[in-house]
């Protein structure tokens, strides 16, 4: 993941090392267990698996919101813990320096990827968000001057057995979407949606529905710019959702 200052490059991170805008590695190591060890010259490839963002109030200060991945029992991957990195860019003539790095927010195993931010109601702070493994809680975040202020656990819905892929909020931050998409033959791409309250943190209105398609290695989604209409991607196909209807499932179309 990149963070830019406008469309001026200021880091970036693989998940497991950080480094600047002149390929200065500002620090190695971001990731403790073994699997970090073994991908060390590719990076870590979850998606979603780094969130960047700015303390604030401040213009250089940042944190890196990171996962953590270690090899299950069963021989897969799964993603365990998260953790933040604090990067101060005013710092060494503003090539930068690390703060702190790998501090503990979460400990727990955690869906594959899926950190995702919206603004907060009041327009300065954010709310992180990070669901369970194969579970139908939530960890949200609030992330303010002060820092991480409070981590809370929502339960609500259905558990969900994590399927991989992305998590998204609509661009005015009230509506919250994931996909996960189980491979049997044709693969089940399982949307599910909420309603968020941008001042508390709450879900509520849960909805959920199932397609099925190919999906192969990919599968992801999108909002529209006026956060009406959602987009889901199999592996050939995209398809669209009116999120103002009273039956959001019938209608979906297929739009490329």
């Amino acid at each position: 993941m990149n963070c830019y200052f406008g469309t001026t490059l200021l880091f970036y991170t693989n998940g497991i090392e950080v480094r600047n805008f002149i390929n200065d590695t500002l620090a190695t190591g971001l990731a403790p267990t073994q699997l970090s060890g073994d991908w060390t010259d590719r990076g870590y490839g979850i998606v979603q698996g780094v969130l960047i963002l700015p303390l604030p109030g401040f213009d250089t200060l940042f944190y890196i919101f990171h996962v953590d991945a270690d090899w299950a029992p069963h021989g897969d991957v799964w993603v365990q813990n998260l953790f933040c990195t604090k990067v101060d860019m005013s710092a060494n003539n503003g090539q930068g320096v690390i703060l702190e790095k790998n501090t503990s927010v979460i400990y727990d195993t955690l869906a594959y990827g899926r950190i995702v931010a919206t603004r907060h109601a009041n327009g300065r702070d954010w709310w992180i968000i990070i669901p369970q493994f194969d579970s139908n809680q939530y960890y949200t975040i609030l992330f303010t001057p002060n820092g991480i202020e409070n981590i809370q656990t929502i339960e609500m819905g259905e558990p969900i057995l994590t399927g991989g892929f992305q998590s998204s909020f609509s661009p005015n931050g009230k509506k919250y979407a994931r996909i996960d998409i189980k491979y049997t033959g044709e693969s089940e791409h399982k949307v599910t949606l909420y309603d968020f309250d941008r001042c508390t943190g709450a879900f509520t209105n849960f909805n959920s529905f199932t397609f099925t398609d190919w999906a192969f290695g990919g599968g992801g989604l999108a909002f529209s710019e006026n956060s009406r209409f959602l987009y889901v991607t199999s592996w050939f196909n995209v398809y669209q959702f009116d999120l103002n209807a009273s039956n959001i499932e019938a209608t979906m179309i297929k739009v490329a």
